[in-house]
């Protein structure tokens, strides 16, 4: 009985310790190509490609003149459960440009870039709440003269945290366990 209590207390630590899991399907483009991702609109000069890495093998390289590019995708999400996206971006030319995520079909407050000169690779991140039960990522991009680089992009939901009242029946069962066996003694 104490191996199989001290078992159950074990498993349910680690589940409450576990990582949350990654939505995004090839978030640092690491495919060598858009595997995951859907093109849509104005996606001339646009490509994957080694020199736009943040980190990794690759990055994406989005470079559309006159019109937006838009690359999304859609994930598996929670209806109210709140995620956190963050993703690295550079740009590499003058303006006109922009830049901007869309989450949902709502504009990430905060995540706009319009007109902006040159910066390496920045890491940005917000929490968002999912609006279903799957969500729209949309990135959209325009830069004239030069390009965006995009790299490890990333959606994920809070790990499952145990309610204090189960974490609480866990730490008495521990107790019964080594004070049972503590007793036998």
């Amino acid at each position: 009985m104490y191996r199989f209590v001290l078992g159950l207390a074990t498993v349910l630590l680690v589940a409450a310790l576990a990582p949350a899991a990654e939505l995004v399907v090839n978030g640092g483009f690491e495919t060598g190509d858009f595997t995951g991702w859907t093109l849509l609109g104005n996606t001339s000069n646009t490509a994957v490609d080694p020199n736009f890495a943040y980190q990794g093998t690759y990055g994406a390289k989005l470079g559309s003149i006159g019109s937006d590019g838009f690359l999304s995708e859609i994930l598996p999400t929670v209806t109210g459960q709140t995620y956190t996206l963050s993703y690295a971006v550079e740009n590499v030319g003058n303006p006109p440009d922009d830049f901007g995520v869309n989450w949902g079909g709502v504009l990430v407050p905060g995540s706009n870039l319009v007109n902006v000169g040159p910066f390496s690779g920045t890491v940005y991140s917000f929490t968002v709440v999912a609006p279903g039960p799957s969500t729209q990522l949309q990135f959209y991009f325009r830069q004239d003269p030069s390009f965006w680089g995009l790299d490890v992009v990333s959606v994920q939901g809070a790990a499952a945290v145990p309610e204090p009242a189960s974490l609480g029946l866990a730490g008495l069962a521990l107790l019964a366990a080594f004070g049972r066996r503590k007793f036998r003694r």
